[in-house]
Order: C-alpha cells, then structure tokens, then sequence
C-alpha cells in the first residue's frame, strides 16, 4: 500500500515564514554588531600604518612633517613614501604650488588606507583622492602658531612634545556629517571645500588637520554640525594615534576640554585615566 504524503497546511506555512521571520530578526542586529565591529577594526588597522609612517619620517629626518608646507602640501604627501606610496611622491612635482595642474591630476588618487570604511559619507569629489583621517593641529585657533604635532609649517620633534607620546594625539578619524544642510549636495554626498577636500595634496589651506579643545569637542553623531572637530560613524568611540603610536579609542563623551589637554603637546596637563 501506498503511504499518502501530507502537505503543507496554509497555517503550517504561515508558522515556518514567522519563525524564518523571528530568527532573521535575533540574527540581524549581531551581523549588524559584526560589520561595524569589523569596520571599526580596519580603521584601527589604517591608523596603525599612518602611525607607523610618521615614526618612520621621523627615523629618517628627525622631525615630524609639517601639518601643510609653504605650497600647501599636506602631511599625508609627505607620508606616501612611507605607506608604500613612492611611485605617487614621486610623480609630485613639491617644487611647484600644489594647485600646478599635474599635481592636482596627482591628487586624484585614492589609497585605500586613508578611507574609513565605517564613514558612508566620504569625500567623492572627483577632483581630489579623500581620506577620513587628519593631523591634529592642536587646541587653539591658529594655524600658523598652534600648539598641536601638526601646524602650518610646523616642525616638532619628540623633545617638544613635553606632555608625553603616550598623552599626545596626533592623527584621528575625522567628523563627516551625514548630510548637507546647504542644500549644495544630495544628501549622503556630503562635499564640503573647507572642511573635507582634504588628500596628500590639498590645496585648501585649513583642511588638512581637525583641532580638539572646548570649541572643538568631539562630534556626537553624523549629524553633528561640522566645525572642524575629530568624529567617527563608529557608535559612541572616535579612534586616536597618540604620539607613541599608539592607536585606542577615546568616547564621544570625553568632555573637550580633557581633549585640548591631549592635542596640546606640553601644557603640563598630563590625562594618566581615558577609560
């Protein structure tokens, strides 16, 4: 005797597609988790090869590039040698503005190791090669006298920086806003000349570096408005090198005041607990 086979009652089908459903819901906030937990470790691995290259500057010139030069290169071209990036350095011609137009065709490069994967909003301009992350210049307003690692044609060794490797921020991610309140750009193509037009050959003189202190506390969210400061997309955590190499996260929380004390190399204010 043939044994009949019983199909699928809709009710039955309905009870598969809400468990399939449950569980698509229990698992997409871990993949989430995972992705961003992922992201967040490729930035750390970014900012680990940008420490390494300014130590190894440093080895070879004892001294720390300028934050931007006299022709208004950046501390990012004085770096390509350093992250595997001669043949670039070499096609940039440092004797001419950085605006020549062969430089600027240069600067249309984009290295994979200045671009943070957790930004969705990047710079997209065709014109320039982006990163997502800058110098610290320092606590103060200007930049032509600052009181950071990284300032208009600064040249500061590791004597200067007073406060210690370990206290001193150097490089961070950069605050890119989500979208753009002008109305200049659609939204989620943020593209903004004074503030993220940065590459390793910038012709903007301010946009090269971000500035922590009071006026300069970290952004919040993507869609704090931007002024210059460090941020991240990373939830709640902006990614630091300190002067030692180092790289560690500091909270978004961390009141911009105890951020100046560390963009500033010798104010005698020495932060021993980020935690």
């Amino acid at each position: 005797m043939t044994q009949r086979r019983s199909a699928f009652t809709l009710f039955q089908l309905l009870v598969v597609l809400a468990l399939l459903a449950l569980l698509f819901a229990l698992f997409l906030p871990a993949i989430a988790k995972i992705r961003l937990a992922a992201a967040r470790s490729q930035s750390q691995n970014n900012l680990k090869q940008l420490a390494l290259a300014c130590h190894n500057y440093y080895d070879a010139n004892n001294v720390f590039p300028p934050g931007v030069d006299a022709k208004h290169f950046s501390t990012v071209t004085y770096l390509l040698p350093y992250i595997e990036q001669d043949n670039v350095y070499k096609q940039v011609d440092m004797k001419k503005p950085v605006t020549d137009k062969e430089n600027l065709a240069i600067a249309a490069t984009r290295i994979k190791v200045f671009i943070n994967p957790s930004d969705e909003v990047q710079v997209v301009d065709k014109d320039f090669g982006g990163t997502n992350y800058l110098f610290s210049a320092g606590s103060q307003y200007d930049l032509k006298d600052n009181d950071g690692v990284f300032f208009e044609k600064s040249k500061i060794k590791f004597p200067d920086i007073a406060d210690g490797t370990s206290n001193t921020v150097m490089i961070g991610e950069k605050h890119l806003r989500s979208s753009n309140p002008e109305g200049a750009n659609p939204p989620g193509t943020l593209y903004d000349p004074n503030y993220d037009i940065i590459a390793y050959s910038a012709g903007i003189q301010g946009s090269y570096h971000r500035r922590g202190g009071a006026s300069w506390p970290l952004a919040q969210s993507p869609t704090t408005p931007q002024n210059m400061q460090f941020g991240s997309w990373h939830p709640g955590i902006v990614q630091f090198v300190l002067a030692d190499g180092s790289v560690r996260g500091l909270r978004t929380s961390v009141p911009g005041t105890t951020l100046g004390y560390l963009t500033n190399i010798n104010d005698g204010n020495v932060i021993t607990n980020l935690d």
